[in-house]
């Protein structure tokens, strides 16, 4: 029956054997088109054109979509993206694999490609579930990018979900971020796996890649027997900049919030770079129990109770676990034994010092186990990396809303927009109070409350720690009788806005020193401090040393008695009196400093809202005095990076708003400039490189100011014209080094304008006319930000920007630069080579704005008074340049990465030479002018091996040949530089056969179409394809590893030279056939080759004509100066090869001219007895043995020109003295020399000859055997005489054909 259309649904099918008619090989993929009983018809996806039928059931089917039909058809399986990723992936690493065989990386890439095909089954079997699927995902791209990095192929782009990235759905910048990301990934990767000690720190390299670090920890139980209520007190320990996790514990051995139970979680935030870098870190915890002063004491009522009292401490080395050493596992348990409080925590004995203190004593000789041991805690930790936000995404199921956050003390390394805190961290340091009359030292436990201007109390807003439920007071630990106690106990004053409260409040109740009996307490001191500084600022963050205050309860308890008095020791009034304490006057009456006690605290201020700056403060409530905004923006130059940097987001904020509510007004647009680029600055800097994050995710979520564009764009010009007239402009290279950002702002800016005017669209003209010539350092960033600029302009964006310019002298020195800037760009490869889809884009880019700028340059530049040269010999250069780049050369690429580019944007190089050769016709009468200037650049896009832009461009050399021609009745200067081209370009490996062949037969049809260019053009093909055929044999002699005609080619070669009058082409390959004898140490040989030279100079003081060859040539500046040197390095060749004879010929010749010429009788002396003599000693004591030389004839077509032998009587050199060989071509190997079956001698010449003759005359395909040799019967070769050898072949021949 006959075949049938296939149906809609395309089909795709896989060859899993091979059979007879489409050969296929196994895995190969078919197009089904057609199917009918059992057969399929369609043809192989490697190969198009061949069209077959093959059985079906050799073939898997699977589901296609067709994209684009007919010539550009392109079909795509309907497989999951990661599916054809890893298909394509594995077939273009077989390839390269099989070449890997002898190589260390064979193995390596035969395990990657297994795994590959393991996790696509896995994907291909889809019953994986999310997560999984993602995190095989993650496995399957970062192999893949690995493979393709040690394999040298192409870097892979993909967003967060790991697909590839679509270029023409992504920003050029994020692509530009993306490749940086991807690249240095890769790099890392390859680093850890060829350095043993980074691959043991794997895990903490890519920790340190993260601003930010996290400590995850669960606490699975606490078993301790403490009879009481305790607090535990969990922190990290030597970091000291995290809040405590706070557990509150019943006396019943659960937590007190049993809802609680099992999900003890906390995460340890904000981890920065430097704490992971210490030397030892550690898991700490404080248990302290709520309850009676001795553990001992018998429960009564008048006993104080309530106490915060030492029990016991916990201590656990993470340094592995924190800087990755060893994989941290949420599941894995570790225990820490409880140790006893330290000694004198009790009643028993004398007080101990500090907690703080005795830590890192302890942690140097080991804690004391309670008698338990089995008391300890049961915890889990895990490193987490990220922010928080991030962390919670990635690990849902650890850090929930139930999860408590232990937020660092003070800022982390990167603050992220909308992190707003309004903390204030207070640090009860120590203390020493006298006993006074009594005889045993006080117990002191201190009261911390916080009250407003009235003295009242504010309630909830002190937190022990994260995890607990805010107080409105705090109440110390209490150390049993001690005069300098230490308690470095932290808490939290949190207010959800920004505090009322002006100062905090501290009173001192005094406990009996004696056992404790009943609960008589009172206050015997107070200490107070002011959050707020009068002129807005916060207080200074580091130790206070407090007054103590002493009076009657209820004024120390009265904020109205103390509030005017001074809260710390270094204020200089009131002057303190000496002595015990001094009473203090005014309304404060009955108040007393006690001179001989003190205490400390310490405070850190952790607020994106209150700054301790005063010049930052003014410039962020700029509103309540705009008589000083100028100044306050000055100021800003001059406050600490780091305290801008917390409050980024609000100054910012405060700098866009200065520009929006003044935007009638340009005296503010400078200063608002300079300090956006001071803020910039900031970010660039390595110390705050982590806050680029935070700018970015600025200017995208929160960055609303819609008219910025127009006052940025207005000041970056007024600074490039300020330049421009060669004023001094220091601030424009701090501007060039925030330009990055500065048109993120610009951009962002129009964007948001363009959003809110819903009927504009498109940016507008986005940079002034210098800014893209001053971005010729290749920065790479800064080359995708104007690629971005690009990629955004459509025609109509282009035409305005044209039309802006004032005058059109202007207009040419920008598209002149522009020229300059782009082919500078293209020849310096500003991105790495494996960046394709970089590279791609950005050509894209250039190629548009090319074309753009040559219509304005046709319709502007062209015309007899406009025309400007230069300009279009730029234009002609940049665009040459542009299509042989490197990134464009498709026939160096895989067949895979061929047609991937070809699908997504086309081979470029054919449309820039369809416009360069547009150009060219549009030149009219003044192509004249460009040549031959423009003969070589037009020569190298000719060469460029894609046969549609051969076809289109050969021509313009005929048209430069009428041209010419037309003009001088001859084309010479043409045809010198295209010669004179033609030899360096072929050399450099351009140009092939196919090549040779559409240049005859295009030029030719040319010229026979101008009858009076007919003969001159013929013979100019004929010239030039002669010459093209002897450079391509000579390339392909040289590539060879076999030279054995390396010197046949470049006689060959010189000898055209020398027919066509090419003097310096022919002094310039004699200089390369004298280096190839002087390598196989053929001196005489090299001494012959440069008497040619020497031959064609004079005696004579004339200059050098020719080009200077050779090292010694720059000084030698007449043609005696230089054949007398020739002649010296003459002779030293001769001298080598023992031809003493040659020598001395030429010794004789130079003191010809020392003696008679220039009269330099001590040259003369030298030449006759230092060498010419020597030469005739030589030559009577040396023995030489007399060299046999051999005659090696060519005879065939398939033999290169520079071997084959054209007459018959040169083939043959009589009376040889060895066995004379006849070399023939052969199917295998065309330039291998094969002899006779049978040898034959000198003597037999004659014969050998009459044998030439008749294969002259004959087939030559009759005479080569199996091998190639020549074989002949015996009867033939055994011939006794010259007429016996004729008859016998003769009759040989003759049964032969």
């Amino acid at each position: 029956g006959g075949w049938w259309a296939g149906s809609r649904r395309e089909l795709l099918g896989a060859c899993i054997t091979n059979e007879h008619h489409l050969p296929l090989q196994v895995g190969e993929t078919v197009h089904i088109l057609q199917a009918s009983e059992g057969w399929y018809r369609g043809y192989s996806l490697r190969n198009r054109a061949a069209r077959g039928i093959f059985p079906a059931s050799l073939i898997h089917l699977k589901g296609a979509v067709v994209e684009r039909r007919g010539a550009e058809e392109c079909v795509v399986p309907a497989e999951m993206p990661m599916v054809q990723e890893i298909t394509t992936t594995l077939r273009e690493w077989a390839t390269i694999w099989k070449q890997l065989y002898v190589t260390e990386r064979y193995r390596q890439v035969k395990q990657m490609m297994y795994e590959l095909m393991e996790r696509r089954s896995q994907l291909l079997s889809g019953t994986l579930p999310k997560d999984e699927l993602l995190q095989l995902k993650k496995e399957v791209t970062s192999k893949i990018d690995y493979g393709n990095k040690i394999l040298a192929l192409d870097l892979v782009v993909r967003d967060e979900d790991e697909n590839i990235l679509d270029p023409d759905r992504t920003s050029v910048i994020s692509l530009f971020q993306a490749h940086k990301k991807a690249a240095q990934t890769i790099t890392q990767r390859i680093q850890e796996e060829t350095c043993p000690q980074q691959s043991e720190l794997g895990c903490s390299a890519r920790l340190a890649a993260s601003p930010s670090h996290n400590l995850y920890l669960c606490v699975r139980n606490f078993v301790c027997n403490i009879g009481e209520e305790a607090q535990l007190f969990m922190a990290l320990y030597d970091p000291g900049e995290h809040e405590n996790y706070v557990i509150r514990w019943a006396s019943t051995g659960v937590p007190q919030d049993i809802e609680l139970l099992n999900n003890l979680k906390a995460i340890f935030t904000d981890l920065g770079s430097k704490d992971l870098k210490r030397e030892r870190l550690f898991l700490v915890c404080q248990i302290i129990r709520v309850g009676r002063m001795d553990l001992r004491e018998t429960l009564s009522r008048k006993l104080s109770t309530g106490l915060r009292r030492p029990f016991g401490i916990s201590v656990m080395d993470i340094t592995d676990i924190s800087k990755g050493k060893c994989e941290s596992d949420e599941d894995k348990q570790h225990f820490i034994p409880v140790a006893a409080a330290p000694a004198g925590a009790t009643c028993g004995g004398r007080l101990c010092p500090a907690w703080h203190g005795s830590v890192r004593a302890r942690l140097a000789v080991g804690l004391m186990p309670l008698a338990s041991s089995l008391a300890g805690f049961w915890v889990s930790l895990k490193m987490l990396w990220g922010d928080l936000s991030q962390v919670r995404k990635d690990h849902p199921h650890l850090v929930d809303r139930s999860t408590v956050v232990a937020r660092k003390l003070g800022y982390p390394e990167v603050i992220m927009p909308g992190d707003v805190r309004n903390d204030i961290y207070l640090t009860l340091v120590q203390g020493e109070f006298d006993k006074g009359n009594k005889k045993t030292q006080k117990n002191v436990e201190v009261t911390v409350c916080v009250c407003d201007e009235s003295g009242n109390v504010v309630q909830n807003v002190i937190y022990h720690g994260a995890g607990d439920k805010p107080a409105s007071e705090y109440r110390s630990v209490v150390y049993y009788q001690q005069r300098h106690q230490r308690w470095m106990e932290t808490v939290k004053v949190c207010s959800e806005g920004s505090p009322g409260c002006p100062h905090a409040a501290f009173t001192s109740p005094v406990l009996l020193s004696l056992p404790a009996k009943d609960k008589s307490e009172k206050i015997f001191s107070m200490a107070f401090v002011k959050l707020m500084r009068p002129d807005g600022t916060t207080l200074r963050d580091g130790e206070h040393d407090l007054l103590l205050y002493k009076g009657d309860s209820r004024r120390l308890e009265d904020a109205g008695s103390y509030l005017a008095l001074p809260s710390t020791r270094n204020l200089p009034e009131p002057k303190l009196l000496l002595g015990s304490s001094f009473r203090v006057g005014g309304g404060a009456s009955g108040l007393t400093v006690s001179a001989r006690d003190s205490f400390q605290i310490s405070t850190l201020v952790c607020s994106t809202k209150l700054t301790q700056n005063v010049n930052l403060l003014g410039l962020l409530k700029w509103r309540s005095k705009p008589s000083l905004l100028a100044e306050n923006l000055q100021k800003l130059m001059n406050v600490d990076g780091g305290e801008v940097i917390k409050f980024l987001q609000d100054t910012l904020d405060a700098l866009f708003s200065i520009m929006m509510e003044n935007a009638d007004t340009d005296v503010y647009d400078t200063l608002v400039f300079d300090a956006l680029v001071f803020i910039v600055g900031l970010v660039a800097d390595r110390k705050f490189h982590h806050f680029n994050a935070v700018l970015e995710a600025y200017i995208r979520q929160h960055f609303s100011a819609t008219l910025a564009y127009k006052k940025l764009i207005s000041v970056l010009t007024q600074y490039m014209e300020q330049a421009s007239r060669g004023e001094p402009c220091e601030p424009l290279m701090r501007t060039f080094k925030a330009l990055e950002y500065i048109f993120k702002f610009i951009v962002r800016s129009r964007h948001l304008f363009a959003q809110s005017m819903s009927g504009l669209t498109g940016p507008p003209r986005l940079w002034p006319q210098q800014c893209l010539t001053q971005l010729l350092p290749p920065q790479s960033h800064y080359v995708a930000c104007m690629a971005a600029i690009l990629s955004q302009m459509d025609k109509d964006h282009y035409s305005s920007y044209i039309q802006a310019f004032p005058s059109r002298a202007e207009l040419m020195d920008f598209l002149m630069e522009t020229f300059i800037l782009f082919k500078d760009l293209i020849g310096k490869t500003v991105y790495p080579s494996d960046w394709m889809v970089m590279n791609m884009v950005q050509n894209r880019e250039f190629l548009r704005a090319i074309n753009q700028f040559a219509t304005t340059l046709t319709e502007m530049f062209l015309s007899s008074s406009s025309f400007e040269l230069q300009l279009w010999n730029n234009y002609f250069h940049l665009a040459v340049a542009f299509l042989t780049q490197d990134s464009l050369q498709l026939e160096n690429f895989s067949q895979a990465k061929r047609t991937s580019i070809l699908a997504k944007y086309g081979d470029m190089r054919a449309k820039i030479g369809a416009a360069i050769r547009d150009m060219w016709y549009n030149l009219g009468h003044r192509k004249i002018e460009f040549i031959p200037g423009m003969v070589g650049p037009i020569l190298e896009m000719t060469l460029v091996p894609e046969l549609e832009l051969r076809k289109s461009t050969i021509p313009i050399f005929f048209d430069m040949m009428l041209c010419e021609y037309q003009l001088t009745a001859s084309f010479s200067r043409f045809e010198d530089e295209i010669l004179r081209k033609l030899d360096s370009e072929v050399e450099g490996g351009r140009g092939d056969e196919q090549y040779k062949q559409l240049f005859e037969s295009i030029l030719l049809s040319c010229c026979r179409g101008h009858p009076e260019l007919a003969k001159p053009g013929e013979n100019f093909v004929a010239l030039v394809t002669g010459l093209l055929e002897r450079l391509l044999d000579y390339r392909a002699v040289m590539n060879d590893e076999n030279k054995t005609y390396s010197m046949s080619c470049t006689v060959n070669l010189l000898n055209f030279y020398k027919e066509i009058d090419r003097q310096a082409m022919y002094i310039r390959y004699l200089y390369k056939l004298k280096d190839l004898h002087i390598s196989y140490e053929n001196y005489t040989e090299g001494a012959y080759t440069l008497l040619l030279h020497a031959r064609l100079l004079k005696w004579s003081d004339e200059a050098n004509t020719a080009p200077m060859q050779g090292l010694h040539s720059p000084s030698l500046h007449t043609q005696r100066q230089l054949k007398e040197a020739l002649y010296n390095q003459i002779i030293n060749y001769f001298d080598q090869g023992k031809m003493w004879e040659e020598a001395i010929h030429i010794c004789k010749e130079l003191a010809e001219q020392y003696e008679s010429e220039i009269f330099d009788y001590e040259m003369l002396s030298e030449i006759l007895v230092s060498r010419e003599a020597k030469f005739y000693e030589k030559i009577l004591k040396v023995l030489r043995p007399s060299p046999d030389y051999f005659a090696v004839g060519y005879y065939g077509q398939g033999f290169p020109t520079f071997l084959r032998v054209s007459l018959l009587a040169a083939a043959l050199s009589l009376g040889c003295s060895a066995a004379t060989y006849c070399a023939l071509p052969t199917a295998s190997s065309a330039q291998q020399l094969w002899p006779f079956q049978g040898i034959v001698p000198a003597s037999r010449a004659p014969e050998l000859s009459l044998l030439l003759t008749r294969m002259a005359a004959t087939n030559w395909s009759l005479w080569p055997g199996p091998g190639g040799e020549i074989r002949l019967p015996r009867d033939v070769v055994e011939s006794p005489s010259l007429e016996k050898f004729k008859a016998h072949l003769d009759a040989y021949l003759g049964n032969l054909l």
